[in-house]
């Protein structure tokens, strides 16, 4: 192993848990692996013992499990203010008393813009346009006033980072969560985009599509990611089949799932409409083998590994056309490397026109396939490397001023 700048550094990287097995859980699994892979010494500091069999067994991947230390030791009910109490625990003590243990502490879940980590990633922005993107209902009535303190509350995060002696490198994950960062905030992010396997399934694409139309979604199955959009859309695209897989956080998301079952029973769709909760990925890889079209019903997005994975075996992305997916992923430009909707008439007629003339875009494919590459989990970690070697000899060179 080539020693960098980063051998036998004492690194600790903050999460809040891992085990809710989603895009931002692959960003502090990568982030452990490329500082160990580089020689350093890692420590994972969480408030979930993780399970690791659980992580192993939906990410397939070969995990070092590194020393995990468990702040605060209890896990907090989850309501809409849960971050703050963890925000308490997790960084402005936690962090405060541990960073004189470590060389490095990276933050790749803050709660909040103000961190006391040297790095932070920061994957979905907590503002408050963007929260109400995601759960309108804030916007209106009881819930408004029920939400305003936490708008609230994060305005005076923002104040207290203006204040912060030493700030932290803000790292994100997208051109458009760099957007959001810099008109609320007035700083610039480094933009490194998520770890995606492209490797672990470019062969995929190569496989002879069935002759079923099969339109995939890959999501953690919550209110937020607006699932209920799909069966909508099936009502109206009778000739093929959907099937969301993804996995479900504890708490509200069982409830959310039963919602989402009335609502497929509701559209009358149970038929073409089928849920894989917690799918492994030998699930996983079998409909991506034979998916035609990915479906991303999110709107705002901050990024969206999952539709890099699937593009990677050849599916063709139809996203929303706002957030990471529009302008990062399709590079904003229809039709290139994928299709971008806005509303739910214009989805429908992509589905339609991308199903009924799928065997004549073989190019297409190739073209999206190639453009997974630049999102790889091996830049990632290159990236990730170079910037803690950067943040290390600036720490040393403060520490002997």
């Amino acid at each position: 192993m080539t020693q960098t700048g980063v051998y036998k550094a004492k690194i600790g990287v903050v999460h809040t848990s891992l085990n809710s097995i989603g895009g931002a859980e692959i960003v502090c699994i990568e982030t452990v692996r490329a500082l160990k892979e580089a020689g350093a010494q890692v420590d994972l500091i969480t408030i979930d013992r993780t399970d690791w069999a659980k992580i192993k067994r939906i990410f397939d991947l070969d995990i070092d499990p590194c020393r995990e230390f468990i702040v605060p030791p209890f896990v907090l009910f989850p309501t809409f203010y849960s971050k703050f109490v963890s925000w308490i625990f997790q960084d402005a003590l936690s962090i405060s008393y541990l960073r004189k243990n470590y060389d490095l502490i990276i933050n790749t879940q803050p709660f909040l813009p103000t961190t006391f980590a040297d790095m932070a990633y920061i994957q979905v922005p907590e503002f408050s346009e963007i929260i109400e993107t995601y759960y309108p209902k804030y916007q209106n009535g009881l819930w408004r006033a029920y939400a305003l303190p936490h708008d609230m509350l994060i305005k005076v995060s923002e104040k207290l980072f203006d204040y912060l002696n030493r700030k932290p490198l803000i790292l994100t994950n997208s051109k458009y969560s760099e957007q959001v960062i810099e008109n609320r905030m007035k700083l610039k992010p480094y933009v490194i985009y998520p770890p995606v396997h492209v490797n672990r399934y470019k062969s995929l694409s190569k496989r002879k599509k069935s002759e079923r139309n099969l339109i995939l979604t890959i999501s953690r199955i919550e209110k937020d990611k607006r699932l209920e959009l799909i069966p909508k859309v099936a009502m109206q695209v009778q000739d093929a089949k959907f099937v969301i897989i993804g996995t479900l956080k504890s708490g509200y998301s069982n409830t959310y799932l039963v919602h989402l079952y009335n609502i497929i029973r509701n559209f009358g769709v149970q038929d073409r409409v089928k849920i894989i909760p917690n799918a492994n990925e030998e699930i996983k890889k079998d409909l991506l083998s034979g998916g035609k079209i990915y479906f991303q019903p999110r709107q705002c997005e901050p990024f969206g590994i999952a539709i890099v994975e699937a593009m990677a075996a050849g599916l063709i992305p139809l996203v929303h056309k706002s957030g990471g997916p529009w302008m990062d992923i399709l590079d904003q430009k229809q039709g290139l490397y994928g299709y971008a909707y806005e509303d739910v008439i214009s989805c429908v007629e992509f589905m339609h026109e991308l199903l009924d003339n799928y065997t004549q875009r073989r190019e297409f494919i190739d073209r999206i396939v190639k453009r997974s590459e630049r999102f790889s989990s091996e830049i990632f970690r290159e990236n990730l490397v170079l910037i803690a070697e950067a943040l290390l000899s600036a720490n040393m060179d403060i520490k002997s001023s």
